[in-house]
């Protein structure tokens, strides 16, 4: 691997979907098997036909002055630890993310270690979890795979050495899972687009990280994988399948998303946007959050004034400062009108300028202190906290009116 783009890893999952668009169903069960591959130790992949680049190596050895051809055995060792503590940690976020995001009890989560089972003992753990949960046709199976990918094959190097071909795994699939599951193949994986040219399943949905190529980590000692991060950031209850790779290829252009043709499903439903509007009271003293989550561009209709500083000349509106005798503007707010999209209301705690968010530049000052913007709040359901920026607000006075108008999940 090299640092910064690190060669890495494939990582598959496998789940439940629907050709409409995929979002998890709280009616149904999810079932997950984790599989971690090792870190390459013996060239398996440079036998593979992997080209191996001559920084293959984490930054650390690097510092320590030696190059790749003087690596020996110990520090390739200490390259496969790497490597593997990246695929660990990629696991484990998806595995949260699992549990946080998506409600999957943590008792039907399996993780298995390649390093620890052979080929055939994979086979067998994995007919045994999918005989512990027979599906009913409307459940959803997860198989994740986090380790390396060869160009023809996935590498989880089961015993060290072995690989596994997707074939390999469609087949054992038949055997216990497609009959009763619904499935999705995604690849995060060096060469991983090569699964494309495999003849899947016909119910098989297959999303990978890139086309037939490397794909890379972050470069760190406990980065994890880029795709895995992505995609854990992307997932969401209420989201389609197809707004989730939407929002991966933004960064991961070479991604591959293939459903299979006419499939059609009802067990997971799609949240509808809703319009819907609110009113809120937001003092100089502390922030207000909204009472609904929404995305996109919603409009913003604002009122009222208010005094940071007690006892000065000025006051301040949500976008200028003003003189309090005569109204006539003075300049620019030095606090003004603050928002964020993780409940913080305050400058210091990272809240910023509605002034730098809004679309269209800030409007032109209004005696009434009267205003109406837009502010893209992006495409994942949020709440929206709005606050002046003081952070000392013991001593403030008055208050925003706000009006919020958009859409966002039922």
């Amino acid at each position: 691997m090299t640092t910064g783009k690190a060669r890495v890893a494939s990582i598959l999952i496998v789940m439940c979907i629907v050709s409409s668009g995929f979002a998890v169903h709280a009616d149904r069960d999810i079932w997950a098997y984790i599989l971690i591959g090792d870190g390459d130790r013996s060239g398996t992949l440079e036998r593979l036909g992997v080209d191996i680049p001559g920084d293959y190596v984490p930054s650390y050895v690097e510092l320590l002055g030696w190059g790749a051809a003087a690596i020996d055995g110990f520090f390739w060792n200490a390259v496969a630890d790497w490597q593997q503590g990246q695929f660990i940690e990629a696991g484990n976020r998806f595995r949260s993310a699992l549990i946080s995001k998506w409600s999957v009890p943590s008792g039907q989560i399996e993780t298995h270690h390649a390093w620890a089972i052979s080929s055939s003992q994979f086979e067998t753990t994995l007919s045994a979890f999918a005989a512990r949960n027979d599906g009913d046709g409307e459940d959803l199976f997860i198989f994740y795979y986090a380790g390396h990918g060869a160009k023809t094959s996935l590498a989880p190097l089961f015993d060290g050495t072995s690989t596994l071909k997707v074939s390999t795994l469609n087949t054992y699939l038949r055997a216990g899972i497609l009959e009763t599951h619904q499935t999705l193949l995604v690849l995060d994986a060096c060469y991983s687009g090569h699964a494309a040219s495999v003849n899947l399943d016909p119910s098989v949905w297959l999303l990978t990280s890139t086309g037939n190529q490397s794909t890379y980590g972050l470069g760190t000692l406990e980065g994890g994988l880029v795709f895995t991060n992505d995609l854990v950031d992307a997932m969401g209850s209420g989201r389609s399948l197809e707004d989730t790779f939407e929002i991966l290829a933004e960064d991961h252009p070479d991604a591959v998303f293939s459903p299979p043709e006419g499939s059609t499903s009802d067990f997971i439903d799609v949240d509808e946007e809703v319009v819907r509007s609110e009113t809120l009271r937001v003092s100089f003293q502390r922030g207000a959050t909204t009472r609904y989550r929404y995305t996109g561009t919603v409009t913003l209709e604002i009122s009222g004034t208010g005094d940071p500083i007690p006892g000065d000349w000025w006051a301040e509106d949500a976008f200028y400062s003003y003189d309090i005798d005569n109204e006539s503007k003075s300049h620019d707010a030095p606090y003004g009108l603050h928002y964020s999209l993780n409940r913080k209301s305050c400058r210091g705690q990272g809240a910023e300028s509605l002034a730098s968010g809004i679309e269209g530049g800030v409007p032109r000052y209004s005696r009434r202190h009267r205003y109406t913007v837009a502010l893209d709040v992006g495409r994942s359901p949020t709440y929206i906290t709005f606050g002046n920026a003081d952070c000392g607000t013991h001593d403030n006075t008055g208050y925003y009116r706000i009006k919020i108008s958009g859409s966002g999940p039922d």
